[in-house]
Formats: C-alpha cells, structure tokens, sequence
C-alpha cells in the first residue's frame, strides 16, 4: 500500500539533535512527509526520533496505531497478517515474530536491530543455589518462566538442551499472569519453586526480596553471549517483503530515522533520553519507573551496527523451536510455524541499515 503524504510542522528539537552532534539531513519541506503506520510493543525509540526530529528530516512522518484493531486474533501475535494486507507498514517488535510469520505464510523481514540481549535473568532460589549452580542442574526441578509460549520459557528450554537434558524435563509452576508476583514470591517462601526466568519489571521485584541469586545474566550482550554463545537479536523494525518491494525508497528514509534514533540512544544516559522524550511518553505512567527501566535496557542495546548477523538468527532460529509450545491462540499460532520450511537469509534484509550506518556517521 502507497504512503500517505501528510503535512506536518517540523519539531525545533532538531536543532537540540544537531548540537548533540547527530548530523541531520536537511528538513524535509511542509507537507511532503510520508506518513507510516507503526505498531510498537512500547519501546520509547519512535517517541524519542520523532520529538527529535529525525523522521521530519527524512520526510517520514510516523502514525502509532493500535495493532488490535488489525489483527484476526485482536491480539498482537499475528500482526503479520494485516502488515501481508497492507493495513500496517512497520511493526517495532521482537525478531522472533519474524519467525513466526515466515511460518504462518505472512512473512515479514528485519530491516533493523535494536537491541543484542532479551533483558532477561535467570535466578535461583538462594536455599537452593549450592545444589543449582547451571541449568545442567534444571532437571526434574520447579521452574517458573511464565507463559508457555513465552521467550523465557523456550530460552530456558533452549539453554538445558544445549547442557544435555531434555527442554522439557522440569516442572512448570506460575504460568498464570494474575498475581503472578504474589504466587512466585510465596512459592519460593514456601519452597515449591527452584528457578525463575524472568525480565523487567518482575526481575528487580523478586530481587528485592532477597530470596535469589542470578544464574544467568542475559541483560546485556557480554552476558547472552556467554550464556548463549552469540548475541540475541531482540526488539527490531520488521516490514512485509511486499512493502519493501513497492516503497525501497521509504524504507530506506525511515531506517535512516531510527538509525539516528540509535546513534543517539548510544551516545546519551536514560536521564537525557528520558529529558528528550516527548511528554505523551509518560502520560499515565510513573516516570521514575519508565527511566529506571530505560536504564536497565540500555545495556541490551546494540551499539554502532544495527544489522541482523547469519550466526545469530541461527540462534533464535535454533531455540525458538526447541520444544512443543501450549495450546493457547499465541501458543497455536508459534506451534504452526515450528514445521514450516526456513530460508533464514530472507528473514532480514540488512541493505538499508547498512547503508544509513554508512551516510549517518557515529557522534
């Protein structure tokens, strides 16, 4: 489906941008933006480029929309098929999604990389952690990683089959999403949970009771790559094959954007991009919890290449369907794709990003 053109001021924070020292392009003329419709599953980078101006002055203008009101499921997870019917242009969610639209026959492709770790922890019960010190010790243990479709639960899976135990050779407790807190903090006081698998906000949470340890550190990239073996593409920019096709231009222009978002990310502390980010980002939430998990995200971020690497699709390729996922409409969904014949190179498509890198320089 063609870009919407619409008018649109440009914002004088690119002027802030400019002395940052991300060098903009010059501003796109009034009324000749593109507009581009975008599901985001919350991440602040398109709130925090287009108050900087960024997509202005590539002539994109970016329209949040609400996936629900799109997809079949009213859900998020088969977002790839009204993105294959031309209803959504881009979606900033995690790369596995790729995965499992390829399979489901509504393929969409990685264009850029955000972040290099899932900003998840493995912890483990401190009464228990002389007895568990890796997962090779996970078998037959209690394990709580939430949902049974969910990244925790197959990168646990994925994680004791690489130590030679069957993924599903432990016993899955506090799968339910309410009270989850509640349920795992009273499982672990009373001894009915071993391990835990779990990321921000409910990590610092079961930290602050004191009752674990970390086992596994995958918040940042030196630590996905330890325990994993290469880094972990997560949140990225995908796109249906079929816009790229039709709109290489645009695509390239809003790559452009986000890549002087990322060069900005990484050149700037969670205060001044939390200072930077337009005041809707924050409307309804506690801001000093929004910073903080800015804060504790900015590890996980890629710095300097925002490309897909062969090796590590491989990996979400190789882990994601490590095991048989649960019988919920998400868990159908990702168990549909698992037997689906894979082309990994036509999942991401790292011309664009490479090329704005390449005009964008680092500040």
């Amino acid at each position: 489906m063609k870009p919407h053109p619409r008018p649109i001021l440009l914002f004088a924070a690119l002027g802030t941008a400019l002395a940052a020292g991300i060098g903009a392009p010059p501003a796109a003329a009034a009324g000749s933006l593109a507009t581009v419709r975008v599901v985001n599953d919350g991440c602040f980078i398109p709130d925090l480029g287009t108050q900087l101006g960024f997509f202005a002055a590539e002539g994109i203008q970016l329209q949040m929309i609400r996936v629900q009101d799109y997809t079949p499921s009213r859900d998020d997870y088969d977002m790839q098929v009204p993105m294959n019917r031309g209803q959504i242009d881009i979606a900033l969610d995690w790369f596995h999604h790729v995965m499992y639209g390829a399979g489901n026959g509504a393929p969409v492709t990685g264009v850029i990389l955000f972040e290099h770790a899932p900003g998840i922890k493995i912890l483990v019960a401190n009464r228990v952690k002389d007895r568990i010190r890796s997962v090779a010790d996970f078998g037959g243990r209690n394990l709580a990683t939430g949902a049974l479709f969910s990244t925790k639960t197959y990168l646990t899976k994925y994680m004791m089959r690489k130590a030679g135990l069957p993924p599903d050779g432990y016993n899955p407790v506090g799968a339910t999403y309410e009270g989850r807190k509640d349920t795992l903090v009273k499982g672990l006081q009373e001894g009915r949970i071993d391990a835990l698998t779990f990321m921000e906000p409910m990590t610092s949470e079961i930290e602050a009771t004191g009752l674990v340890s970390t086992l596994y550190d995958l918040t940042t990239e030196k630590g996905t790559r330890a325990a994993l073996g290469d880094y972990w593409p997560t949140r990225c920019v995908f796109i249906a094959p079929s816009y790229i096709a039709a709109h290489p231009d645009t695509v390239q222009q809003i790559v452009n954007g986000f890549v002087r978002t990322m060069r900005y990310v990484n050149s700037h502390s969670a205060d001044e991009i939390a200072a930077a980010l337009p005041a809707r980002f924050f409307a309804g939430k506690d801001r000093a919890v929004e910073i903080d998990l800015i804060r504790k995200h900015l590890p996980g971020f890629a710095r300097g290449d925002y490309t897909f690497s062969p090796s590590a699709v491989r990996l979400v390729a190789d882990a994601v369907f490590v095991s048989d996922f649960d019988q919920s409409g998400e868990g159908r969904w990702r168990q549909r794709a698992k037997g689906a014949p894979r082309d990994l190179s036509r999942l991401y498509d790292n011309r664009f990003a490479a090329a704005a890198m390449k005009a964008i320089p680092q500040p």
